[in-house]
């Protein structure tokens, strides 16, 4: 439990700070591609400022950090079914790369 405290601790950490220190993509700046988060930190700045509609245009995956902060937190078990847990995860990633590609689509056209 003190593991996923800390951890879930630097998560939000992580968040926060991205939120306040305003720098560049590391992946965009020197390799000149975007990464898969680009548009995370516009979006949960959006989410601050309860732009709902500006941080999905920004990163539509932003809506699903609370669950990933409840996998971390709870050791990967968000729910009693372990399948379900998984299923949430891999809908999760996916969504991410579903995103990754529409936005390296639209980036380089």
């Amino acid at each position: 439990m003190k593991r996923n405290l800390i951890t879930a601790s630097i998560f939000v950490s992580a968040v926060i700070y991205a939120v306040i220190a305003e720098h560049e993509c590391i992946f965009l700046k020197y390799f000149n591609i975007i990464c898969p988060g680009c548009g995370m930190t516009r979006a949960v700045r959006a989410l601050f400022e309860l732009d709902f509609k500006s941080a999905f245009e920004y990163h539509p995956m932003v809506f699903s950090m609370p669950l990933v902060f409840l996998y971390i937190l709870k050791n990967g078990r968000i729910i009693k079914n372990k399948l379900i847990n998984n299923t949430i995860l891999i809908l999760i990633c996916l969504g991410f790369i579903l995103n990754y590609i529409i936005k390296l689509i639209q980036f380089y056209n």
